[in-house]
């Protein structure tokens, strides 16, 4: 890729804007309207992963590949989103800079409802060039491909067993799985023919966590709700790949009555190496509003 392509990228430059009236793509936990109006909110949550995946859509639609393999994203949820809100999806480059991995372009993001309002935001980097070194093999994949995987007790509020090594999850299909999400968010970019749709890879990393947490005996702590993602991008994630997600959770803490905990995942092509980092921050025991 050559950096001359993105001269226009400066301080201030603003990347075409995103906008689309909003799906809710799931019926269950805080998405279903009866669940989240017992919570006080007046209907289902569209997912954070859906919102996540509209916002992407603007920075694959401009970048193209080079995003999918070296874009970095951090987005924190401010306001809920319901099926048929109009959200616009803006971009704006922050910074452009030499660091030691390279050139890189900063950007700040938002996706904001019809009334204007900021409902995420987020920013971002993109190293141009190539793709940035993924990290050493963390402890938990190590543990996770030694087979060392102790029993994970059962999940309590302010009691999360951190740095415990997730079940590996296997996606043998990853084909299946692309179609089926790209037909989920109805999105059209003929790219993810070839690559995994960035949301996808997102929804791969809920899978253990998901079944830890309705294991027989599990206590009911009410519907989870994604309140933030860190995402890395190490090289191309390419469709019919098989995949291995390795993860464990890392931090567990109550915030403002709500308990939270975070997530670390590395999906790995087990050819090619780590293709992604995803680090997710959930409320797991979420209050009742007043």
């Amino acid at each position: 890729m050559s950096n001359r392509r993105y001269g226009e990228l400066v301080p201030g430059y603003e990347l075409p804007q995103f906008q689309l009236k909003i799906k809710n793509t799931s019926d269950s936990g805080i998405h279903d309207d009866a669940t989240a109006s017992s919570y006080g909110y007046r209907g289902g949550l569209v997912p954070g992963n859906t919102v996540y995946s509209h916002m992407s859509r603007g920075l694959v639609g401009y970048f193209g590949s080079a995003w999918l393999t070296s874009g970095q994203f951090q987005v924190r949820f401010a306001r809920p989103l319901y099926e048929g809100d109009e959200i616009t999806c803006k971009y704006v480059v922050t910074e452009r800079l030499e660091d030691a991995a390279g050139e890189r372009v900063l950007l700040d993001f938002t996706a904001e409802n019809g009334e204007g309002a900021s409902c995420a935001r987020g920013m971002g980097s993109l190293l141009l060039g190539e793709s940035p070194a993924a990290p050493e093999e963390l402890p938990f994949v190590t543990a996770a491909r030694r087979g060392e995987l102790p029993q994970i007790p059962p999940i309590t509020p302010g009691n999360v067993a951190l740095n415990l090594a997730f079940e590996p999850q296997r996606i043998k299909d990853s084909t299946e799985s692309n179609n089926a999400y790209i037909e989920r968010v109805s999105d059209p970019l003929p790219i993810y023919q070839r690559f995994m749709h960035p949301g996808c890879l997102l929804r791969w990393t809920t899978f253990a966590d998901k079944a830890l947490r309705s294991r027989p005996g599990s206590d009911d702590l009410g519907p989870a709700m994604h309140t933030a993602y860190s995402v890395e991008n190490y090289g191309p994630a390419l469709a019919g790949q098989p995949y291995t997600v390795y993860g464990a959770y890392i931090e567990d803490y109550n915030l403002k009555g709500n308990d939270y905990f975070k997530t670390d995942t590395i999906i790995c092509d087990e050819k090619r190496g780590p293709v992604a980092r995803v680090q997710m921050t959930s409320i797991y025991h979420l209050k009742q509003r007043g």
